[in-house]
C-alpha cells in the first residue's frame, strides 16, 4: 500500500457532494424534521414569493429577424440523409417549393442529388436563425419516411416535435417482429388511426423504423405504445382504452385533482393452453390397431405358419460352395443357424 496517498487523502478535505454525514447531536435527537436537500448541499433556499404560474394558452413568441442581434453565424452546418427510390418521383415534384421556401424564410440551402439519393441542407451568410437548421433536419427525416410536404413543413413550428423509432431490433424473432408491426398498424389501418387521434400526431410505419410528428408528449406516448407492442408484446388496445378514459375524465372539471388510478383497467397475461378437442374412443382403437405389427396379425390368423411351411429351406451361400462341407461346414451346419436334419432318402445303406 503507497503509505503516502493513504495519509494524504486521509487529511484531505471532502468537498462537495462527497463531504462526511453531519453527526446528529443528542440534542437534535426529538427534532421530528428532517434536512432539506439544499441545506444539506449548501443551496441557497429558494425565493418563491414572486413566481408566477404559466397561464392557459400561453405560447413562446416566435423568433424574427430582429431578435438576433448579432447577425450571421461563425459557421456552415450542414444536415444529409438518404431516402428510398420510391420516394424519388414525389420528392423532385415538391422540390421547386421546399427550395424556395427554405430559401425565402430561414436563409438555408437545399441540395438534391438523385444519383446518391440524398437531400442535404446547409446554413448560409443569410440565415438569421440558429435553431432553422435543426427543423429543416428534421423536416427532410420526415420526407424520406413517406411524411408528405404540407405534413413535413410543420416541423418549423414551436409546439410540433418529432421522432423515429427503429424497431428492428426490439423483437427476437423476424417471424414475430413481423406479426407485431403489423398488429400495431391493425386491419385497414384502424389502429393506427385510432393512435392518430387520441395523442394528436402523425405516424408513418415504414420498414424498420416508425416516423412520429405532433406535440412532444404525444410524441412520447407513441414511443411507449410502440415499445410496448413490438418489445413486450402488449396489445396497443390496451393503451387505446387508457387513453379514451384519460380523454373523457379530463373533461370533468371535478377529477382535475383526483387520483385517476381506479378508472383505469388493468390488464394482466394469461398463460392459456391452446385448446385441444377431447378424444373419441374409435381413434383409440384405430392407433391400437396400427400398433399391431404385421408378424402379431399373420400370427393371429394362421397365415405365417402357412407361408412358412410352403417355402423351401435355402442354404446359405457359404455352404452352397463346393467343398463347403468339407472344410468344416458340416459341422457349422449342425452346430449353427443353418443346421437340418437329414431325410430318409439322404441316409448311406450298407445294402444289407
Amino acid at each position: 500500500v503507497n503509505l503516502k496517498w493513504f495519509v494524504f487523502h486521509q487529511r484531505a478535505p471532502k468537498v462537495g457532494r462527497h463531504q462526511p454525514q453531519r453527526r446528529v447531536m443528542e440534542d437534535e435527537m426529538d427534532q421530528p424534521q428532517r434536512i432539506s436537500r439544499e441545506k444539506r448541499r449548501n443551496y441557497p433556499e429558494r425565493d418563491m414569493t414572486g413566481r408566477t404560474d404559466v397561464p392557459e394558452g400561453w405560447r413562446e413568441p416566435e423568433f424574427r429577424p430582429e431578435d438576433n442581434k448579432s447577425g450571421a453565424l461563425l459557421d456552415v452546418s450542414s444536415f444529409s440523409t438518404l431516402f428510398p427510390m420510391y420516394r424519388e418521383p414525389y420528392i423532385t415534384s415538391i422540390w421547386k417549393d421546399l427550395a424556395n421556401m427554405l430559401s425565402s424564410k430561414y436563409g438555408i440551402a437545399a441540395e438534391l442529388d438523385l444519383q446518391k439519393g440524398t437531400i442535404t441542407v446547409q446554413t448560409t451568410d443569410k440565415t438569421w436563425d440558429p435553431a432553422a437548421i435543426l427543423s429543416a433536419r428534421n423536416m427532410i427525416w420526415m420526407l424520406s419516411r413517406s411524411m408528405t410536404f404540407e405534413q413535413a413543413k410543420r416541423c418549423f413550428e414551436n409546439e410540433v416535435d418529432c421522432d423515429i423509432i427503429r424497431i428492428k431490433n426490439m423483437a427476437s424473432r423476424k417471424d414475430s417482429f413481423i406479426k407485431r408491426r403489423a398488429r400495431f398498424v391493425g386491419p385497414n389501418a384502424q389502429t393506427l388511426k385510432a393512435i392518430e387521434l387520441l395523442t394528436d400526431t402523425k405516424i408513418q410505419v415504414q420498414g424498420n423504423t416508425v416516423a412520429v410528428m405532433g406535440a412532444s408528449r404525444g410524441v412520447g406516448l407513441v414511443r411507449n405504445i410502440v415499445t410496448d407492442c413490438i418489445e413486450r408484446n402488449i396489445h396497443p388496445v390496451q393503451h387505446i382504452k387508457t387513453l379514451m378514459i384519460k380523454r373523457e375524465l379530463a373533461k370533468i372539471p371535478e377529477m382535475a385533482n383526483e387520483d385517476w388510478s381506479r378508472f383505469i383497467p388493468t390488464f394482466k397475461k394469461k398463460n392459456t393452453k391452446p385448446y385441444k378437442p377431447a378424444k373419441v374412443a374409435k381413434r383409440k382403437r384405430e392407433k391400437q390397431e396400427a400398433a399391431i405389427s404385421k408378424v402379431d396379425q399373420q400370427l393371429a390368423s394362421g397365415e405365417y405358419f402357412a407361408r412358412r411351411e410352403g417355402e423351401e429351406k435355402i442354404l446359405p451361400r457359404r455352404l452352397r460352395e463346393p467343398g463347403a462341407l468339407s472344410r468344416g461346414g458340416a459341422k457349422q451346419m449342425h452346430q449353427g443357424q443353418g443346421a437340418h436334419s437329414l431325410s430318409d432318402s439322404e441316409i448311406p445303406s450298407d445294402g444289407l
